[in-house]
């Protein structure tokens, strides 16, 4: 379960950036997860509400984001919408795709007090 290590990250990110700004809380936690990334939305879920007991995000509300993936074809350049396992060009059959989203995890934006 790499969610576990993903939102442990997370966590000292968001962390070390509100102390930076001087927070005593995050109250609020925004992330976006790439429908393509490998990350469980039910079990970053469960990790933000286990892991971030104790710390600076403890209490807050967290909404988890997924965001669509999309491919570009190498061959005829058109921008679409993957459909896994298989990731053929819908427009010209070529199997010369490339993605360019859905693989990311990140912070889209934080609140604190």
């Amino acid at each position: 379960m790499h969610e576990l290590a993903l939102v442990s990250s997370l966590i000292e990110a968001v962390t070390e950036d509100a102390e930076r700004r001087g927070l005593k809380k995050v109250t609020y936690l925004s992330l976006s997860v790439g429908e393509l990334s490998g990350a469980g939305v039910d079990s970053l879920d469960f990790a933000l509400r286990h892991l971030t007991s104790g710390t600076i995000l403890e209490g807050a509300d967290f909404n988890v984001k997924v965001a669509s993936s999309l491919c570009e074809c190498k061959k005829c350049q058109q921008i679409f919408k993957p459909l896994p396992p298989f990731f053929l060009c819908p427009f010209c059959r070529s199997g010369q795709t490339v993605i360019t989203a859905g693989r990311q995890v990140y912070i889209e934006f934080y609140e604190g007090e």
